[in-house]
């Protein structure tokens, strides 16, 4: 298949995806617009409505991510203004971060990068959320130039969008390369199993824990699991 087949195939996808969730997306929409909390060159940040009260942690750490992409690699910088309009606080189940194509929205879950903490990671929090933005924002790209997320080429779509965070944080940390693990670890497949295979209820079981206990959720992820 040619890229320019690729690339009618997403464009299809995409409109038939929004015109049959419409009603659902046009009421997300307007949630998501009343919860607006600040902007950032054209990006809406939105805290969402199932975190913890910690809104100004979450502009902050946003707003610093932001600032450490645009200072430190221009380039990513302006791939994450063309794919990402809005970036979402949210508790996630699972994974640290998703991309949404209908809204172009990138959903993280700051409490699960150090953000707020101490010490080591509290001092490479904001970091870990710049890479994750990258991450997710490379899927938009992808997704953008055809290369759906389906079952053949979703390790080698995860993949990608790891090497660009990776590249990210080897820039970043060119001064000391040591610290380059600390922010994005090498990319190991497995990671992602869980999220493509695991079942309705262990989904469930995992999303209450999240919840009531406030466990950490291990593991990142792209596109895997945004239609939920």
């Amino acid at each position: 298949m040619t890229l320019a087949q690729r690339r009618l195939r997403a464009r299809v996808w995409l409109a038939w995806r929004r015109m049959l969730l419409w009603p659902l997306a046009t009421l997300l929409e307007w949630d998501w617009n009343r919860h607006v909390v600040d902007r950032y060159a054209d990006i809406d940040l939105i805290y969402g409505t199932t975190m913890q009260p910690h809104r100004d942690r979450f502009v902050f750490a946003v707003r610093e991510a932001l600032d450490l992409i645009r200072e430190t690699d221009p380039r990513r910088f302006a791939m994450v203004r063309r794919h990402v309009r809005r970036i979402i606080g949210e508790r996630l189940v699972g994974c640290i971060g998703t991309y949404d194509p209908h809204f172009a929205a990138c959903l993280i879950d700051i409490a699960q990068h150090g953000i707020g903490g101490a010490g080591e990671a509290d001092r490479w929090g904001a970091a870990r959320v710049a890479a994750t933005i990258i991450h997710e924002a490379t899927h938009g790209r992808l997704e953008a130039a055809g290369f759906m997320y389906a079952e053949p080429l979703r390790a080698m779509i995860e993949r990608l969008c790891h090497h660009e965070e990776r590249c990210f944080a080897e820039r970043l940390c060119r001064a000391d390369p040591g610290y380059t693990h600390s922010v994005v670890p090498r990319f190991h497949v497995a990671r992602w199993y869980w999220l493509w295979y695991a079942g309705f209820w262990e989904r469930l079981r995992r999303a209450w824990r999240r919840t009531h206990r406030g466990e950490p959720s291990a593991g990142r992820k792209g596109l895997g699991e945004r239609r939920r």
